[in-house]
């Protein structure tokens, strides 16, 4: 006997109470939990629970080597909530829990083994109260409720848990410019080696593989923090990209405990260039009953969110200007708009309202002329135009209520000619085609043959296009279906408004494999700089 007093005395700090439940409910009764931490069974043959009234004595149990003890009232309810194995349950009637204020206590004969105190003020009652730290006394700074879905953790690590090997990612900061990473030690022991890699879904397929992998450092040491900036810049002039990408944060070390916080994706906007997003039309003479609009429209291959893009006039012009205050994903030829009150849902049929932001505040297009500019977050300057009445069709008895719509939407905004008065019926033509667009438009772009295509049976392609200009710059380029700019295939120094460019199917000289593409023609413009975009979709068969 003398010799077992001997050995519980060195095993005091082994059976600590890591969490517990003391609001009995429909579905979960009280429960409290206890843990050995050391390396041995232990036989508990005097276990008894107290509250700060009474003691239950427990009939001799084992506590195997690092394992939960669950005693509860109803072992059957807490099964059924949990989901868990009844051998680590112990049915025990120990004293009422309460509500407010209580203490929790348990001994091995009169040895106390661990108590703490809790006042409910401190916690949601819905969820545990676990243990964070089991090397600390259980004082309320060492008290949480748990964030499982199930609302506790019984028989299981709790939620809140320190380990002694733990790293975890996250992003500390997301800027115009960067997204600032930090790798933290949040266990308590040193961790002298681990990776830390990066990977940009390029190709959009929400999923990340060794292609993708564009940053990484290895053994790396660390006591408690470390962080990187990633310049978002760099990597759109590395991988020629720009719009909404995932990006993957990865840490790995063998001896991590807890690997559910070791890798973070977050969503990076990265600054669109001049021209992907295009004024297509607006609203700037609008009656009591009407509202001033801005349509934009997406001439990219890309996705981007607009959340980061501000609208400006000339009295603005070098302040913030009006933001898009929406996580909208502007996707390849989509439209939106950019109210100044919620009259434009009174004034237009067949509106798109997804793609209807309202500000409830004017816009200040001014009647008599104005500057209409679109600028991201950095200040860098995407599309703008100056605006004049004489845009309007002298034609007109009338221009209010009339919006000023493009007639090729693909060219850049800031050109007279390129504007014309709405001919809807409406006045405008909100979150859909422009009405000159419809009749005129059709013409111009991409024609293949035949589609889909094998380069198995027929040795070229000729690929057919047509350009509101005379005198051009002509760049056609294939992209995945995802998005990702995968080649040149020809460029063209001079080109009349139509042309034909032969194609063999290989890009570098490789001939690609069978699949579904995107051809990507720019026509530029010389005299001017305008462009015009055409896009067509193409399925190479390459099988025999």
């Amino acid at each position: 006997m003398i010799f077992f007093i001997i050995y519980f005395l060195s095993c005091v700090n082994a059976q600590i109470i890591t969490e517990f439940q003391s609001i009995q409910s429909d579905d979960e009764p009280e429960w409290i939990e206890i843990y050995n931490d050391k390396d041995e069974d232990l036989i508990l043959d005097s276990f008894r629970i107290a509250d700060s009234q009474t003691s239950l004595l427990i009939n001799p149990i084992i506590v195997k080597s690092n394992t939960f003890k669950v005693f509860t009232k109803d072992k059957i309810l807490l099964q059924n909530k949990y989901n868990i194995e009844s051998e680590f349950i112990v049915d025990a009637n120990f004293p009422i829990l309460n509500n407010t204020t209580d203490e929790i206590k348990i001994y091995q004969g009169e040895t106390l083994l661990d108590s703490l105190y809790y006042d409910m003020k401190w916690f949601e009652n819905k969820y545990s109260v676990e243990r964070v730290d089991f090397l600390k006394p259980a004082n309320q700074d060492n008290l949480k409720n748990s964030f499982s879905i199930l609302g506790g953790t019984p028989l299981d690590y709790n939620s809140n848990r320190i380990y002694d090997s733990d790293l975890k990612v996250s992003i500390s900061e997301i800027k115009n410019d960067s997204v600032f990473v930090e790798v933290m030690n949040i266990g308590r022991k040193r961790i002298n080696k681990f990776d830390y890699e990066v990977y940009l879904d390029l190709d959009r397929d929400e999923n990340f593989d060794l292609m993708e992998l564009i940053y990484s450092r290895i053994d790396n040491q660390i006591d408690s923090s470390w962080s990187y900036n990633h310049f978002k810049y760099l990597l759109m002039s590395d991988f020629d990209i720009y719009g909404a990408f995932n990006l993957l944060f990865k840490i790995n070390s063998d001896i991590d405990q807890n690997r559910g916080n070791d890798t973070i994706t977050v969503n990076a906007n990265f600054s669109p260039r001049k021209g992907s997003i295009l004024i297509n039309e607006f609203m700037f003479e609008p009656d009591n009953n009407n509202s001033e609009f801005v349509e934009i429209y997406s001439g990219s291959n890309f996705d981007i969110n607009i959340n980061n893009l501000y609208l400006h006039d000339a009295q603005n012009e070098d302040g913030n200007g009006i933001r898009f205050d929406i996580d909208y994903l502007l996707k390849p030829g989509d439209y939106f708009v950019i109210a100044a009150d919620s009259n434009i849902f009174n004034t237009y049929n067949n509106l798109d309202e997804s793609k209807i932001y309202v500000l409830n505040q004017n816009l200040s297009l001014n009647n008599s002329g104005d500057k209409i500019i679109l600028k991201w977050s950095d200040g860098f300057i995407i599309d703008e135009l100056e605006y004049f009445t004489n845009w309007h069709s002298s034609e007109l008895f009338s221009t209010q209520n009339i919006s000023l719509e493009k007639k090729i939407k693909n060219q850049i905004s800031n050109d007279k000619n390129n504007w014309t008065s709405s001919s809807d019926t409406q006045g405008a033509t909100p979150t859909y085609s422009n009405s000159f667009v419809n009749k005129t438009d059709k013409d111009f772009g991409i024609k293949l043959p035949k589609n889909p295509f094998s380069f198995v049976e027929e040795e070229v392609i000729k690929i057919q296009y047509s350009t509101p200009f005379d005198n051009s710059i002509i760049n056609l380029s294939l992209f995945s279906k995802q998005g990702a700019k995968l080649g040149m295939i020809k460029e063209l120094n001079f080109s009349g408004s139509n042309g034909e460019i032969l194609w063999d199917g290989k890009l570098n000289n490789k001939q690609l494999r069978s699949g579904t593409y995107v051809l990507y023609l720019e026509s530029v413009k010389k005299d001017t700089q305008e462009i015009y975009i055409a896009k067509e979709i193409i399925v190479i068969v390459n099988s025999n």
